[in-house]
């Protein structure tokens, strides 16, 4: 539990940076109550699916080190965002000009959003690193590996 805290504190930096860019009004709100949101259910998960929450704090840490080159952070904020302007919760997305949420509903959305997809991208940088290190199934010679 305290390396999913850890990891969570180190991968706030430019995500909420670029958020705080991205919200107004109570757009702000929403942005806190969703990364409260995203560390509770981390939390709960550490308690339920320990092997699970690993491979996403190994690959945290990688996500945490690429926020110097934050493409992946920026991509999965437009998607963020574009997803809240889809819900009629903020101004709609131009890759140019960037995109706003403007309503608690649609900072928590975006957060959201972002957070899964930077999470779903730390599962798979820690599953491909658990595979490197040791097998993540182990079938003898012998075993039905279908039953």
């Amino acid at each position: 539990m305290e390396s999913w805290f850890i990891v969570c504190t180190l991968n706030l930096p430019v995500p909420l940076f670029l958020g705080f860019i991205s919200t107004q009004n109570l757009g702000h709100v929403g942005l806190v109550l969703g990364v409260i949101a995203v560390y509770w259910i981390g939390y709960r998960a550490c308690l339920t699916a320990r092997d699970e929450v690993r491979a996403v704090v190994r690959g945290g840490w990688v996500v945490a080190i690429l926020q110097f080159l934050p493409i992946f952070h920026m991509m999965a904020g437009a998607m963020g965002l574009g997803a809240a302007a889809e819900l009629g919760l903020g101004h709609s997305f131009d890759p140019l000009l960037g995109g706003t949420a403007n309503t608690l509903l649609g900072g928590l959305i975006a957060t959201l959003v972002t957070a899964m997809l930077l999470v779903a991208f730390a599962g798979f940088l820690g599953a491909i690193t658990r595979g490197k290190s040791r097998p993540a199934v182990s079938i003898k010679l012998g075993d039905d590996p279908v039953s």
